[in-house]
Order: structure tokens, then sequence, then C-alpha cells
């Protein structure tokens, strides 16, 4: 892991001049929020991971977003579940629930 903070700063403007040229790509939104949180830009990494979320929400990837949101409110301290546009949505078949030895039924989803 780069600990140099030039590096990471060079490294954070050419992912930034990457997202000019795809502003929808969640995955480099990702790694720039990274980058800002590694070197302590607290807010400006919750914005971009937002922005991923959101990106996310619009895919239908639902789990990945929630799993960016719970980054999110681990960085602002709050652990419990932040109430958003995702907390109202039920993600069937994300987990099915768990068998007891020797159930031979299909597990229950939802």
């Amino acid at each position: 892991m780069m600990t140099d903070p030039r590096a990471l700063r060079r490294a954070l403007r050419q992912h930034r001049a990457d997202l000019e040229q795809n502003a929808e790509d969640a995955r480099l939104l990702l790694k720039v929020g990274d980058l800002h949180l590694i070197l302590g830009e607290h807010a400006e990494a919750i914005a971009v991971y937002e922005r991923a979320a959101a990106i996310f929400v619009r895919e239908g990837a639902y789990l990945k977003a929630s799993s960016v949101e719970k980054h999110i409110a681990e960085i602002r301290g709050d652990l419990r579940r932040r109430r958003s546009h995702l907390s109202s949505r039920k993600v069937c078949g994300a987990y099915p629930t768990r068998r007891r030895r020797g159930d031979r039924s299909k597990a229950r989803l939802c």
C-alpha cells in the first residue's frame, strides 16, 4: 500500500482524469473514494462513495450499493444502519436462511 502522500495525490489525479472519460464507472469512484479516505479527506470520500452507491442502484446492484452505504456509515462513525432508499428494498435471493443438519428441504429465500 502506498503511504507517500505525493504518490497518493498523483494516483488521485490520474483516477480523476480517468473519471472524465467515464463518469459512470462506480468501481473507479470507489478507488477515488479510497484514496480520499487514506489521505484523511473524509468529506470528499463520502461524497464520492455516495455517487458510486447511486450508480450501483441505477445498475440494479443493490447489494453493492448497500455495502457502500454501510462503509459510508462507518466513516461517519454511525454504525446504525442508515435509513435510505435502499433500506426499503427487499433483496430476495441474496442470503438463504440457514438449514439444520439433515434438512433436505430447499433453503427459503426472503
